[in-house]
């Protein structure tokens, strides 16, 4: 299968400077073999497809995953503001609005039972590893991505989509 971004991303990166070897990663057989177009649309589900969303925000994500057909199971998020509004938005879903680590595998699969969700999306934190910051290698935050990965690995959805920047693979 060919890459279905080539010509997008690849092409609007070329020959920026500090984006060159995110360009040339993005390009070989590790990210490039492997990619998969989902048509939801066809999905033999009778149900609409199901998502969590991790480290959400105020929910930018939720609100595209949900114009985009998907049902909300759940999500997290430790800013109170953020949570009181994807509260106030998203009244259907159930929200956790305490650290992500403090969610216990029994918490997980009594929202989400494995297999139970198609997708997991989410954003962990990027101030570490951002070249907009200062990029403090112990950033406590710089772990997060690693609880993104355990809820993964605990619900099991059929896929999932993590938003960060480009200094998270240095």
């Amino acid at each position: 299968m060919t890459n279905p971004w080539s010509g997008k991303l690849s092409d609007s990166l070329a020959g920026k400077g500090r984006y060159s070897k995110l360009k040339e990663q993005l390009d070989s057989s590790i990210f490039n073999q492997n990619w998969y177009l989902a048509d939801l649309q066809a999905a033999p589900t009778v149900e609409a497809p199901r998502f969590a969303d991790l480290f959400s925000g105020a929910g930018g994500l939720s609100q595209g995953f949900r114009e985009a057909g998907l049902n909300k199971v759940f999500s997290v998020e430790i800013n109170p503001y953020a949570s009181e509004t994807i509260r106030y938005n998203f009244p259907e879903s159930i929200h956790f609005d305490r650290p992500i680590e403090d969610l216990t595998t029994a918490d997980l699969l009594t929202v989400a039972p494995s297999g139970a969700l198609q997708v997991i999306c989410g954003g962990p934190p990027c101030q570490g590893f951002s070249v907009a910051g200062a990029r403090r290698i112990d950033d406590p935050r710089n772990r997060m991505f690693l609880e993104f990965c355990r809820v993964v690995e605990i619900c099991q959805p059929d896929f999932f989509v993590m938003e960060n920047v480009p200094g998270i693979l240095t």
